[in-house]
């Protein structure tokens, strides 16, 4: 319908002839709707889950579904989108949250989510920014390939598991935030859950990038300081670089400290 958000529609078809009616046929799974509005978030509910797209890159049967699960006593049928191993190929699997709209070119957005295995098992996945929901279709990394740390029996440690990646987009319009679960053969168990997309506030395109090289060492026998180094960036976030005379200046801040 028109003026509604994206959502997945299935086509059943019956035949009738004579009074007799034939069974039901059901046609693949169609996209419609309008594209989400920024900010955004997806939990996912069910209804929400429809609304995504996965997509077996390899063929092999085993890819990324909507589920409850139990992760641990307090955390009982829990939604969440859910890789299940293959024990033949690696992982090249893909869930694609729904259609958003990005209206302005010269705002930096954050997508984030929540991202954890199942067991110690060797898990691991990446996102991208897409002009249509396919593999072919990326034009960023979002998240670089990361093996996963965090699992299920840390779930209570929620930010253990959240990834954030900042972005702009090219031209005003319509794209998808891709993620690809490349884990090798024989592993175990991905989920994710908690996607939210929406543009920073006090933030622009003219803002210096993020540093690079962090690290940091904890003073020594519990002093309440700590040693932290770091790369200053050489450009803007969309790339424009700095004269070798520009002076940046950074600061440091500690969560709970003033």
């Amino acid at each position: 319908p028109a003026g509604e958000l994206v959502e997945n529609y299935v086509a059943s078809v019956e035949a009738v002839f004579d009074g007799k009616v034939s069974e039901k046929t059901n046609s693949n799974d169609l996209k419609y709707g309008d594209p989400y509005t920024l900010p955004v978030s997806f939990t996912p509910t069910e209804k929400e889950s429809r609304a995504f797209t996965a997509y077996d890159a390899n063929g092999d049967g085993n890819t990324v579904q909507f589920a409850y699960v139990n992760l641990g006593e307090a955390h009982q049928n829990v939604p969440v989108f859910l890789y299940n191993y293959s024990s033949s190929q690696d992982a090249d699997d893909w869930l694609f949250l729904p259609a958003a709209s990005f209206t302005d070119v010269n705002a930096v957005y954050e997508f984030r989510m929540n991202c954890f295995r199942s067991d110690k098992y060797q898990e691991s996945f990446e996102a991208k920014l897409f002009t249509a929901p396919n593999p072919d279709a990326a034009i960023s990394t979002l998240i670089e390939p990361t093996e996963l740390t965090t699992t299920k029996g840390d779930y209570d440690e929620m930010f253990a598991s959240y990834f954030s990646a900042y972005f702009n987009v090219p031209t005003a319009g319509t794209y998808y935030v891709g993620i690809h679960v490349t884990s090798p053969k024989d592993q175990f168990r991905v989920f994710m859950r908690d996607f939210s997309l929406k543009a920073v506030d006090g933030m622009a395109v003219t803002n210096p990038k993020a540093v690079s090289a962090l690290s940091a060492v904890a003073g020594a026998k519990g002093a309440l300081n700590a040693a932290v180094t770091f790369t200053l960036p050489t450009a803007t976030f969309n790339g424009v670089p700095y004269a070798a005379d520009k002076d940046l200046t950074a600061s440091v801040q500690a969560a709970g400290c003033d």
